[in-house]
């Protein structure tokens, strides 16, 4: 490989790196921001409760319904970010398994084989429930009754499952 071949490779490997990091910080925010739309969601109810508005005296189901809206959506966008770092992961693989030298692959720790960088669904899976859980425990909050919210969960992990199944990551 001459010179100019190598500083392409350099900044291909540079560029899916890149773009690994951002998936990933991309797939940790998702997954705050819908925490954070649950506890909004739960403080609009708040104040509301009581309150006379144009959903009625006591829109609760309305208010667990966007709970749940917006964890499913947050898990399609999950989903999304999974299957581009699988696909980064994947470009990644071909470069190390075409281009990289064997001190090279010793000195970041890894071995020349493209199963080390298809990494597992453990933090998509981990993500996807704290974003169900969220949901339930709106549920729980707004309609204060737990034995429902426990009915909700699984059913949202299953709709997520479905969800993901769509992007292929599942």
């Amino acid at each position: 490989m001459d010179g100019e071949d190598k500083v392409g490779v350099r900044e291909l490997y540079a560029d899916v790196t890149a773009d690994i990091r951002f998936a990933k910080r991309q797939q940790w925010t998702v997954a705050f921001y819908v925490l954070l739309v649950h506890a909004a969601i739960a403080a609009l109810y708040r104040l509301l409760a009581g309150a006379d508005t144009p959903l009625g005296e006591n829109p609760k189901f309305l208010i667990v319904f966007l709970g749940i809206a917006a964890t499913l959506i947050a898990v399609y966008f999950l989903g999304g970010l999974q299957k581009w770092l699988q696909k980064s992961r994947a470009v990644l693989a071909r470069i190390d398994h075409d281009h990289a030298t064997e001190g090279f692959l010793a000195a970041r720790g890894g071995e020349k084989t493209e199963s080390g960088y298809f990494k597992d669904g453990s933090v998509l899976l981990a993500l996807t429930v704290l974003a169900n859980a969220g949901a339930a425990l709106l549920a729980w909050l707004v309609l204060e009754d737990l034995a429902y919210a426990l009915k909700i969960f699984p059913i949202l992990l299953v709709v997520s499952a479905l969800l993901l199944l769509r992007h292929k990551v599942a």
